[in-house]
């Protein structure tokens, strides 16, 4: 009984440190695409005044 209980926590442990992996991991994604949209932005405002 004692080695199922240590079982499924485990396996709990192991669920909940994927998902902070993926959350981390989605949140990095979010944030260089806000990052690459400025930058975008950026490089079009410096075109528009070469032109």
């Amino acid at each position: 009984m004692e080695g199922l209980l240590m079982l499924i926590l485990n396996t709990l442990l192991g669920l909940l440190a994927a998902v902070i992996v993926l959350k981390g991991v989605v949140i990095a994604i979010e944030q260089r695409q806000t990052v690459r949209k400025k930058q975008q932005k950026k490089r079009n405002k410096s075109r528009l005044k070469t032109t």
